[in-house]
């Protein structure tokens, strides 16, 4: 439960959050299925929420997309990740996916995207 602060600002008291959307959210007008427009739109929206918080080591670090969604949904990403001002490291990468931007300066403002086959998908 978060905690009133100064002004009654809320701080919240967890440290990570799981986002469960449902199934019905990614049908859009669709009578059934999923709508891609839905899904680039939910994505974009997810990574610009992630990227207020520019060299704190809780921000968006490591973006991965499913190989099956690659070519869809990558340059949905990377306009999402330039209307933040952040650049984004692509393959091939010459660095850990797991590397920690917000503690490499100069950097701070750098997201690794990467490709995931290993997703599963139902």
């Amino acid at each position: 439960m978060p905690e009133s602060g100064p002004a009654g600002v809320l701080h919240p008291s967890w440290h990570r959050v799981v986002l469960k959307l449902s199934g019905g959210l990614f049908a859009g007008a669709e009578p059934l299925g999923i709508s891609p427009d839905v899904v680039a739109h939910l994505a974009a929206e997810i990574i610009a929420g992630s990227l207020d918080r520019l060299g704190v080591c809780n921000r968006l670090n490591l973006l991965l997309i499913h190989e099956a969604a690659w070519g869809a949904l990558l340059p949905v990403a990377l306009e999402a990740l330039r209307a933040g001002g952040v650049t984004a490291s692509l393959p091939p990468h010459d660095h850990a996916l797991g590397h920690e931007w917000a503690l490499d300066e100069g950097h701070e403002a750098t997201v690794t995207v990467a490709a995931n086959p290993i997703l599963p998908v139902t």
